[in-house]
């Protein structure tokens, strides 16, 4: 929240003690230096120009330049680690049918792994995530790196990005595997440590009200829900389109 009435007023940040005229300004969330407008109820998202670092400064404030003054700041504590990516070991697989390079966590709900080999051979085979000390059948299915929910092909040294989805993060699950379900068992997995700093994810999640009782995911922004009444079938389709959320329903007749 900023009234905008400052005549010279810049999102400011510096390494002194207190906030005052020897800072910089930091560009606003479009990457613009323009003096500061309006904001009402606004989330907005800051880069620290020419590829500075949180540690590198003590404090970022809403600093007007004509009137030597902060409209607001907030001080970065002494010794504060900033969440940054996590590289993990590779995927542990008691069999050849899964290599890969390290696993990396970039962020909440991202995770990437790197030099990924499957040879695709098996029927019923997915991204699989849970709780739990190891992987197990009743974990839940994750999108490929498409966003498709669908059975996974052959990789041959691939990196690809997965992002969990809904409300699910790397902290809210304890491991990563590729499972087959069809044979109840763990191709490749790796454990998700505890208490990981890493940053937080910038993808907004739009819930989606559903009061059909069944639901299938047929893609990350892509659902299918459905429910069946003596001779007739209501069907909906939501979907998420940036930060919208659309949606179509339809019956049909047995």
């Amino acid at each position: 929240m900023y009234d905008g009435n400052g005549g010279d007023t810049f999102f400011w940040a510096g390494s002194r003690p207190r906030p005052g005229p020897q800072g910089y300004i930091v560009p606003n969330e479009l990457g613009r230096t323009n003096v500061l407008d309006r904001y009402l109820n606004k989330d907005i998202t800051l880069t620290l120009p020419d590829y500075k670092t949180i540690t590198e400064i003590k404090w970022l404030a809403i600093y007007d330049l004509s009137r030597l003054e902060p409209f607001g700041d907030i001080y970065i504590p002494e010794g504060f680690e900033p969440p940054q990516r996590v590289v993990l070991n590779k995927l542990s697989s008691r069999t050849r049918e899964v290599k890969s390079g390290g696993v990396i966590i970039s962020e909440s709900k991202t995770i990437i792994i790197e030099d990924l080999s499957y040879d695709g051979k098996g029927g019923e085979v997915y991204f699989w995530v849970g709780v739990g000390p190891q992987p197990h059948s009743k974990g839940t299915k994750i999108p490929d790196e498409h966003g498709y929910l669908t059975p996974l092909g052959k990789y041959d040294k691939k990196t690809i990005i997965l992002e969990l989805p809904g409300d699910l993060t790397v902290f809210t699950v304890d491991w990563l595997a590729i499972y087959d379900i069809a044979n109840d068992r763990t191709l490749g997995s790796i454990i998700i440590p505890e208490e990981l700093n890493v940053p937080p994810s910038l993808v907004k999640i739009i819930p989606h009200s559903n009061s059909m009782p069944n639901c299938e995911q047929l893609h990350k922004d892509l659902q299918v829900s459905w429910e069946v009444f003596g001779d007739q079938i209501t069907m909906e389709l939501a979907g998420q389109v940036g930060e919208w959320l659309v949606g179509l329903g339809c019956n049909r007749l047995r």
